[in-house]
């Protein structure tokens, strides 16, 4: 299928459009999934330990 020159540039522009689109997307979300997963763990192993140290 033969696309027109500047029909492919524009298709070309837009995939890359949206593939940066999806990449910050994923980085996003795996950044904020990372934090809320670091915090999940670190804080009940913070008040955990903390409570440890209380009781002995």
């Amino acid at each position: 299928m033969a696309l027109h020159p500047v029909m492919g540039f524009k298709v070309g522009e837009v995939t890359i459009l949206f593939l940066e689109m999806a990449v910050m997307t994923f980085w996003r979300v795996a950044r904020e999934t990372t934090i809320l997963t670091v915090v999940q763990v670190l804080i009940p192993a913070f008040i955990f330990h903390r409570e440890q140290i209380i009781l002995y």
